[in-house]
């Protein structure tokens, strides 16, 4: 059984030859790639949707290739934690949402900034505990970070991000488990559910956080069954649903196509119906057979 589990380090790579032989990649090229790193990323900043601004980092030619290869050779051959959702093949904010369904209480726990706040020696510590020594190590060091960061954009980022996060998520699911409760993380948001005394729970979970080097957002945290509890944007009182405000907003999207005079729905916003459908059938079908054309 998969159980996330890793039975020591998986791998015995230290040297730059290595390395990739490991990734199918050309040492000159490699060597290259890191030497103008930042003439291989694009900046994207997006505004939040409680304010700010998110910057992603896209990842272009080469050092994109090079990034799918570190994904494929390494970081996707280690086991996930069963818990663990974000960033994950068949794995999603559904899969997420459903150990919360139909709880008497949902605690709902964000990190702030999660991917800025991994440096590159925290990212450096995973490699090693990974068998990623030496030269090796640093290398997928300057491959993987940016700006003193762990950027949002890159295929490697969430997959470092939850080797990163592993001892939080073993100490929260401990937690969880002994008390009876259930615990699932994707990607920066955490949540744990069960009977109404999980609230109790909250200052211990903030003190675990705090205490592997991460910082919380300020934001309601526990949900009752007596109001609306949302898990990853998904309602789960009674069943998974997509809140009204989110389903508004995609019917809204599709009239302004409708009513353009473009003559049909964009991919997107056809996606986002059948992503509507998948978590509700109902709702899902109707406003589909409203807007898509048979």
């Amino acid at each position: 059984m998969n159980d996330g589990k890793v039975e020591g380090p998986p791998f015995r790579i230290s040297t730059k030859a290595e390395l990739c032989n490991l990734l199918s990649v050309s040492p000159g090229l490699v060597g290259h790639v890191i030497s103008r790193v930042d003439h291989y990323y694009v900046k994207d900043p997006r505004p939040k949707p409680n304010g700010g601004v998110r910057t992603l980092y896209k990842p272009l030619g080469r050092l994109c290739e090079i990034q799918s290869a570190i994904k494929s050779s390494i970081l996707g051959r280690i086991p996930p934690l069963p818990f663990v959702h974000g960033g994950i093949r068949k794995r999603s904010i559904q899969t997420n949402a459903r150990p919360h369904i139909g709880k008497e209480a949902v605690l709902a726990v964000d990190i702030r900034d999660c991917f800025p706040s991994i440096g590159p020696e925290r990212v450096l510590k995973v490699l090693n505990e990974l068998g990623v020594s030496g030269e090796a190590a640093l290398i997928l060091r300057e491959l993987t970070t940016f700006d003193f960061q762990l950027p949002q954009g890159p295929c490697t980022s969430p997959a470092i991000a939850n080797l990163v996060l592993r001892p939080v998520d073993h100490r929260l699911n401990a937690l969880a488990h002994k008390h009876g409760l259930s615990y699932t993380r994707f990607m920066d948001d955490i949540i744990i559910s069960g009977t109404a005394r999980v609230g109790k729970f909250r200052g211990l979970v903030h003190k675990i956080l705090e205490s592997e080097g991460f910082k919380l957002k300020a934001r309601k945290e526990l949900m009752l069954q007596s109001e609306r509890q949302v898990v990853t944007k998904l309602v789960v009182n009674r069943k998974p649903n997509v809140p009204k405000e989110r389903r508004a907003e995609i019917r809204r999207e599709a009239v302004q196509q409708v009513n353009s005079g473009q003559g049909q729905l964009s991919p997107s916003t056809i996606g986002k119906l059948v992503w509507v459908k998948s978590i509700n059938k109902e709702v899902g079908s109707k406003l589909l057979s409203r807007f898509r054309p048979a």
